[in-house]
């Protein structure tokens, strides 16, 4: 699976803390990289496409479904 740089992003984030919700991945990457919440969603949702990641849609719990060495 090739994942380009801005899906890598959300993938840290996912790795790093684990299941995360939708809400707190958008603030850690408007933090660290300036993104906007629509900017981050869609990125999450090319991730969910390409079955890199997961998210529960009633907690919007995001999962990674990629470990890191891969």
């Amino acid at each position: 699976m090739k994942l380009h740089d801005a899906e890598l992003k959300v993938m840290e984030v996912l790795w790093e803390h684990g299941d995360s919700a939708t809400n707190f991945i958008c603030a850690q990457l408007n933090l660290e990289v300036g993104w906007g919440n629509s900017t981050t969603n869609a990125i999450i949702k090319r991730c969910i496409h390409k079955k890199a990641i997961t998210r529960d849609k009633v907690t919007s719990i995001c999962h990674a479904l990629v470990i890191k060495d891969q």
